[in-house]
């Protein structure tokens, strides 16, 4: 059964946005793609409190896939992310993960 990770950032600015979504379109959507993942949706949902929000769903073939990425690959790749987008700057990572059910 497929798995979907996802990575939701709540960012401070639009100038932190545009940075984000810039380093995200050029260099980590890519990496994540050739660590593992089949495809993935870069997402911009609608927030209502004055911060900025980008989601990343990644669609893994397995759980076990899912796994060994974050084990043998995450770690390198969140790191990035942190050096670029550190807490200080205002920025907040949450992650999830569902089963896929249906996709059609």
């Amino acid at each position: 059964m497929q798995v979907q990770y996802s990575v939701t950032a709540r960012l401070r600015s639009r100038t932190d946005l545009e940075e984000y979504l810039g380093w995200l379109e050029t260099d980590h959507l890519r990496k994540v793609l050739d660590a593992g993942a089949l495809n993935c949706t870069l997402l911009l949902p609608d927030s209502d409190d004055g911060t900025f929000m980008v989601r990343c769903q990644y669609t893994f073939e397995s759980r076990d896939c899912l796994n060994r990425y974050v084990r043998e690959q995450a770690p390198r790749l969140r790191q990035e992310g942190l050096e670029r987008f550190p807490p200080e700057r205002g920025v907040v990572f949450t992650r999830e993960t569902a089963s896929v059910r249906i996709s059609m």
